[in-house]
């Protein structure tokens, strides 16, 4: 099934793209999406930490996948994935 996806920030330039279309499995999940494309352990250095954590922002047609399911929220035919660096200010 088809997912769009946008990047925001410093995932633009690993991707060197802000929008892209990815197919993943039918009934795939964020786990899929990503296996999809954090394909290399360098990739999945940027958002996952040493102790496996998530280090990213993902967004579900505009919802954190935390208030979901996390990793294991499963996904739709044209869904949206913002996928962002984690940002912290003052």
């Amino acid at each position: 099934m088809k997912i769009r996806v946008r990047f925001l920030l410093d995932f633009i330039k690993i991707f060197g793209q802000n929008t892209m279309e990815v197919r993943v499995p039918p009934n795939g999940k964020v786990s899929d999406l990503i296996d999809v494309l954090f394909d290399s352990d360098e990739k999945r250095g940027y958002i996952f930490s040493e102790n496996n954590y998530l280090k990213g922002h993902f967004l579900l047609n505009g919802v954190n996948i935390l208030g979901l399911d996390g990793l294991q929220t499963l996904l739709k035919e044209d869904d949206e994935v913002v996928i962002m660096p984690n940002m912290s200010g003052g």
